[in-house]
Formats: C-alpha cells, sequence, structure tokens
C-alpha cells in the first residue's frame, strides 16, 4: 500500500498485536496493473527477507475499509481479496507477510459492494454513497465533469458537505438536521463569501 509516510500520524501510529505464522484472510489496493511500491502481485507471492511493519513485506488490512487509510477507492487502481499464508505481523490498521496470494481480483464495483457503498454511473461521472437501515447514512460522493460534491449524511439527515472543482474546494456547508447553518465559498483557495445563522459577509 503506498502513503505508508503518513504513519508517522500519532493517530495512524501502528499497534502491533501479534506476530504469528497462520493464515488471515484481508484485502489488498494496488495502483494500476497490480503494482505495489515497484512490485508487480501475480497470485502467490514471497517475500524473502526479515518482514517489518512499515517497512518490509506484503502489507495488507484484514477488513476493506482500512485499505483506504493508505489507497483512494479509484477507478484507475485495481483491488484484490488476498490471504496471508506465511509470517503475519498484525497493527492496528494494516499487517505484513512474507507470503500473500491473490484469491479473487475485484473490479472497482465489485470493490465497492464490499465496502458497503452503492455506486451509480452518470453521463458525466457517478454518484457513490453508503446507507445504513434503507436511508442515507456516512458519506456521499458525486462527480460531474470537473465538479466533486462529498457529503456527509447521517440518518438521511445532511450534515456537512465539501465541494471540488479541478481539485480545488470552492464550497463548504454544514447542516443540522437538514438545515444550513454555515457556509463559505472560496475562489484561488481564498474566502469570497461566508455565511451562518447569525450574520452574512462578503470579502
Amino acid at each position: 500500500m503506498s502513503g505508508l509516510k503518513n504513519i508517522t500520524n500519532p493517530t495512524l501510529k501502528p499497534i502491533i498485536k501479534s506476530s504469528i505464522k497462520s493464515s488471515i484472510k484481508g484485502y489488498k489496493i494496488f495502483g494500476p496493473d497490480y503494482i505495489c511500491r515497484g512490485y508487480k502481485y501475480s497470485d502467490a507471492n514471497t517475500f524473502h527477507g526479515a518482514i517489518e511493519l512499515t517497512r518490509a513485506g506484503f502489507h495488507f488490512a484484514k477488513t476493506p475499509q482500512l485499505c483506504l487509510y493508505y489507497y483512494r477507492h479509484d477507478p484507475a487502481n485495481t483491488y484484490a481479496e488476498v490471504e496471508a499464508v506465511g509470517d503475519i505481523i498484525s497493527g492496528s490498521i494494516i499487517s505484513v507477510t512474507n507470503r500473500l496470494n491473490i484469491v479473487k481480483r475485484l473490479s472497482y464495483d465489485e470493490f465497492a459492494d464490499v465496502l458497503g457503498y452503492h455506486y451509480v454511473k452518470t453521463p458525466t461521472g457517478y454518484i457513490r454513497y453508503q446507507r445504513k437501515n434503507d436511508v442515507r447514512h456516512g458519506f456521499y460522493e458525486e462527480r460531474a465533469g470537473a465538479t466533486f460534491t462529498r457529503m456527509h449524511y447521517t440518518n438521511g439527515l445532511r450534515n456537512g458537505i465539501a465541494k471540488k472543482t479541478s481539485g480545488a474546494i470552492t464550497e463548504i456547508s454544514y447542516y443540522l438536521n437538514d438545515a444550513l447553518i454555515e457556509r463559505t465559498t472560496y475562489e484561488h483557495g481564498k474566502i469570497t463569501k461566508h455565511y451562518n445563522v447569525f450574520k452574512c459577509f462578503k470579502n
């Protein structure tokens, strides 16, 4: 998995839970064509040498959600259900092994199903969201051309929205029980307008 420099963040620092020789199933997100950190994975992979969490060996996550600490759920990436069958060191976020087998290669949509995402393709992009008890709960993402919108719901009610255009944040909004309480708009990284229930001003 990429982004291992993030492990220096105290909130992401792995806690060694166990060092065993066994078999554990999990998930892994790769870059394009099943390549991760310069190594192209086959169905069966063996690492020769001592393994070390975040430093040496084949890394994987025990749940698909934990994979997202290091890789985005992106159509350019590749995905797999994996099984560690050798020496294993497990941390709070990722695990590492010297023998990792690809059990099943997953498409972008299949990995979305594993994550519990609902995914809808549109003519200009996609809509992706989570549900709980048959209502939207968690994130909601919509991409249409260069505009990307990410919302957060709690039991069907909005409580936050962020919009990006061409990679730059253009708007952040906060809601309480689906009612808008604050909104900030940006242009070229600077605030152009700010609104909340108490005041409204424009720079």
